[in-house]
């Protein structure tokens, strides 16, 4: 049955080339096998030893359908067998160098095995992370599960050889994310029910080995497979936002992760890196927490040494892609770092005033503390303010346009300290002047692209007419949004306004 089952996939899968009677009855043969019983015992035999993508990915598909809606009901050998399948092809047939199977099977592989943890973990298979790292790191010394969120051993050295295991840890704890944790992704009450177990077990047994697992691998590949480590930052990024902060907010990962910011890494693993410090500024946390996190993580005067590089070259250079998706992950950063500070500014001195509104005294401890904390956000701010305005300087649109909200945000700031100081400081002029320069800078029209600028003849085509119109309101659009900036800029330094106006008509004109 095994020829005939291959040979009635492949038609399935190749239908467009084969008799539509053919098809029709190998479509019939097999939902007969898929509808047997032993379905599952099929998948997991069939899997290895055939050499067709399409029966790989048939059975896959099979086996998932099975854990899904029956594996309730299957027997306690059978599920073993099922694990054991799974697992030995995560180490094995995910992992040979010489025939290595492509990314839709690798996906569906880790999916898979994904719906197996939905219905085991943590009560029939506690230490499922742990056996993954067993088999990624050989000599990890773990126990069967962690507690209390502490790791539950000591991992293994990181070794040659299992770098597609390592690939497949990515994944898996990928579809984890998508399938079962993130919140980004509608559920139902039960399905968020589950989400929530999953979550709060893995806080209990498993989330510090895998964070010291995230650690390890970047601390190895960041050299010698720069791609592979980005990937595991990536996998990392997706759980920040939920774990125990001081996981990956430590004195350990921060060098790391801040290190890696440097120019001398891959711009992939440089971006990897900055989403995940952005990740750890924006959790969730009182005020003057995140003020100290920030401020412990010393990434502040960092910022200055590759912000003068976001933009360069701009839109109209051949400027590699990659280079640009690095800057844009770079002013996500600095955006993130700049509005994180921005709030707990406000919170701290917020606090304050609606308890002197409301009559209350505040003590001399807490006076005390909002003082500080207020006086370190500021210091933040200061130092913050010539990177951000150095980016928002840059002919890159992808990187200044996202420091717009902060931008509105800090020339309210400067209305409020206007009106409590009887007007602007010289820095703080500066700033506004240096802002004003940025809305022109960002303000200018594309050298091409408009809809005017297309040939009347002969007519364009329809769709190149189309892009161009779209480009062409984005372009308006913008400008109307750094008009409006500007004007509030201009509320708070007329003369700066005036000057640089004038400035730009002098160098617009003749020569």
């Amino acid at each position: 049955m095994s020829d005939d089952f291959e040979r009635a996939v492949l038609i399935v899968f190749n239908g467009a080339a084969v008799d539509a009677g053919l098809k029709e009855r190998a479509e019939v043969f097999i939902n007969e096998v898929k509808r047997s019983p032993d379905a599952w015992r099929l998948c997991t035999e069939r899997f290895s030893v055939t050499a067709y993508s399409e029966v790989k990915f048939w059975c896959l598909q099979t086996l998932h359908e099975v854990i899904r809606t029956s594996y309730g009901a299957l027997p306690p050998p059978a599920k073993d067998m099922v694990k054991g399948a799974l697992l030995t092809w995560v180490t094995r047939d995910c992992n040979a160098p010489s025939a290595p199977l492509p990314p839709f099977l690798r996906n569906k592989v880790a999916q898979t095995l994904v719906a197996v943890l939905q219905h085991e973990y943590p009560g029939a298979w506690p230490g499922f992370f742990q056996d993954l790292l067993r088999a990624m790191l050989p000599g990890s010394q773990l126990a069967p599960a962690g507690t209390a969120g502490r790791p539950s051993g000591t991992l293994g050295p990181v070794t040659a050889g299992c770098e597609g295991v390592v690939d497949m840890y990515c994944r898996i704890l990928s579809s984890v994310d998508e399938d079962l944790v993130s919140l980004d992704i509608p559920r139902s009450q039960d399905e968020s029910k589950l989400s929530m177990h999953v979550k709060d077990s893995m806080r209990e047994h498993s989330i510090a080995d895998v964070a010291a697992a995230w650690y390890a691998l970047v601390e190895a590949y960041a050299g010698k497979a720069p791609d592979l480590a980005a990937a595991v930052l990536a996998t990392m990024q997706r759980y920040i936002s939920w774990i125990d902060i001081s996981l990956v907010a430590n004195d350990k990962f921060i060098p790391l992760l801040e290190g890696l910011l440097d120019a001398g890494a891959s711009p992939a693993l440089r971006g990897a890196a900055a989403d995940c410090l952005a990740e750890i500024v924006s959790k969730r946390m009182e005020a003057t927490a995140k003020l100290q996190l920030v401020q412990s993580m010393a990434i502040v005067p960092r910022c200055a040494a590759w912000a003068s590089s976001l933009g360069v070259g701009g839109r109209d250079d051949d400027e590699d892609e990659a280079a640009q998706a690095l800057g844009v992950k770079l002013s996500h950063l600095l955006c993130t770092l700049a509005g994180e500070v921005m709030d707990a500014l406000k919170k701290v001195e917020n606090a304050v005033i609606s308890v002197n509104a409301l009559g209350l005294e505040v003590g001399s401890e807490a006076a005390a503390e909002a003082t500080e904390a207020a006086a370190r956000a500021n210091a933040l701010l200061d130092q913050l303010l010539p990177a951000l305005l150095t980016a928002f300087r840059c002919n890159n649109d992808d990187v200044a346009l996202p420091l717009l909200p902060f931008m509105n945000a800090y020339v309210q700031r400067l209305k409020t300290l206007a009106k409590r100081n009887s007007g602007l400081s010289g820095e703080a002029r500066a700033h506004v002047r240096s802002m004003m320069e940025g809305c022109a800078a960002c303000g200018r029209y594309p050298l091409r692209g408009s809809a005017n600028d297309l040939a009347p003849s002969p007519p364009p085509p329809a769709a190149a007419l189309a892009a161009a119109k779209d480009e062409q309101s984005d372009v308006e659009e913008k400008r109307r949004d750094l008009f409006t900036l500007f004007k509030n800029l201009a509320k708070l330094a007329w003369d700066e306004a005036l000057g640089l106006v004038g400035r730009l008509l002098a160098g617009a004109g003749p020569a």
